[in-house]
């Protein structure tokens, strides 16, 4: 029955949006009922109302949409709708990109959110720092550049294709963030030049020859990320010394996440340590994965570095304080919203350079002659009031050697 209603609901908003019908493009009321798309129904067919219905309305508008449709929230997920949490398993209204109105759609390149075009709110700090690198070369967007965004959403299997559009669009530069988005790229175009931010050890990947000499036509910020994990399960151990079980968290789509695995499972056999793998590709796997800590007794969480995760840092912070594990991360970004520890180098002070090697090869610079910029300080980041939460103190080493307390 559910899947017969469901097909039903896809083919109604199919039928209604290719006629040209933009369904709600006022709050729901009882006059809806009679429109061509009516009230959303539950997954049993009982009509869906009340204050749920005006949230999602007000969110979807406040987000630059035309208007809700209602889908289950598998169709949701499936065609990159906003998803709401708490709804799974319920037929309701979704916010979907298929309804963008034109003038959206115009100014999508320099919107927040999370469409596809869209630059995620989470990483909005590392965009206003690559534009300031940008503007140190003389570049301006919405001035004498044009910046087009694209976000996979954490739907990895999507980059190889928006790598592809954008090199179809023959743009100037294109910039990546994350070992999966600097391979798809370079496997998207030989040609056009790279600069890429984070990925791991670049060398040991293959995506360029050397630091010094990338050759090719890419090069970028190493941040080192997945090479720091066996430090920040020392630190991990320092805060949580009682911790006989220390579970890892990685993104499986993540290329780097096996390199992380292996590291940090050699560092967790020196140390005598149980390290249980955890696996997270989207924000709907967070949920099982921290509900897996309970049964594997775990005592603290090492965080692995991701793009997608930076994006959703406030859910995983919010899990870990909810499940009460203390977790370390790999940037300053996760214990601003809460999280226990990081350990690694500032994202916003790398993603300047970034935007200074963009703009230089725009100005004809060859990205084989840029060297790769490695970061040359870390810092440890602790979150005394969340430690207080957990019931834990700081070692006074562990405070003399923080670069910052957040109080």
């Amino acid at each position: 029955m559910k899947t017969d209603l469901y097909n039903k609901v896809t083919d109604q908003i199919v039928a209604s949006l290719e006629q040209g019908v933009r369904p709600w493009m006022k709050p729901w009321s009882a006059e809806h009922a009679a429109g061509r798309i009516t009230r959303p129904l539950r997954a049993n067919g009982i009509p869906y109302q009340g204050i749920n219905v005006l949230v999602l309305w007000s969110d979807a508008v406040v987000k630059g949409y035309s208007a809700p449709i209602w889908m289950s929230f598998r169709q949701a997920l499936e065609l990159n709708a906003h998803v709401r949490k708490g709804e799974r398993g319920s037929t309701v209204v979704y916010a979907s990109k298929i309804t963008r109105t034109g003038t959206d759609a115009e100014t999508s390149r320099a919107a927040e959110g999370d469409a596809g075009n869209r630059f995620p709110n989470a990483l909005s700090a590392n965009l206003a720092a690559f534009r300031q690198g940008l503007s140190e070369t003389g570049y301006v967007d919405g001035q004498n550049i044009t910046i087009e965004y694209r976000w996979a959403q954490g739907h990895y299997v999507r980059l190889p294709g928006l790598a592809a559009e954008l090199v179809a669009r023959k743009i100037g530069v294109m910039v990546t963030y994350g070992a999966s988005a600097i391979a798809a790229a370079k496997r998207a175009t030989a040609t056009i030049p790279i600069v890429f931010f984070g990925g791991g050890d670049p060398v040991a990947t293959g995506v360029v020859a050397s630091l010094a000499r990338p050759g090719g036509n890419l090069t970028g910020v190493s941040i080192m990320a997945p090479e720091l994990n066996p430090k920040r399960l020392d630190v991990l151990s320092e805060l949580v010394p009682q911790a006989g079980v220390i579970a890892l968290l990685v993104n499986p789509n993540n290329l780097s996440a096996e390199r992380t695995i292996h590291d940090l499972e050699e560092a967790a056999r020196a140390k005598g340590v149980q390290l249980p793998i955890l696996k997270a590709r989207l924000e709907g796997d967070f949920s099982n994965a921290f509900a897996a800590l309970v049964q594997l007794h775990v005592g603290a969480l090492v965080v692995g570095s991701d793009a997608y995760f930076f994006s959703r840092r406030e859910q995983l912070v919010g899990l870990a304080a909810q499940h009460a594990v203390p977790a370390i991360y790999d940037a300053r970004e996760f214990v601003v919203s809460g999280g226990l520890a990081s350990y690694g180098s500032s994202f916003t002070s790398s993603w300047p350079q970034v935007g200074i090697y963009a703009g230089q090869i725009l100005k004809g610079a060859d990205p084989a002659d840029l060297p790769v910029h490695q970061p040359t300080k870390f810092e440890l980041v602790i979150n005394l009031k969340t430690a207080n939460a957990l019931g834990l103190t700081v070692p006074p080493l562990i405070l003399a050697r923080a670069d910052e307390v957040i109080e």
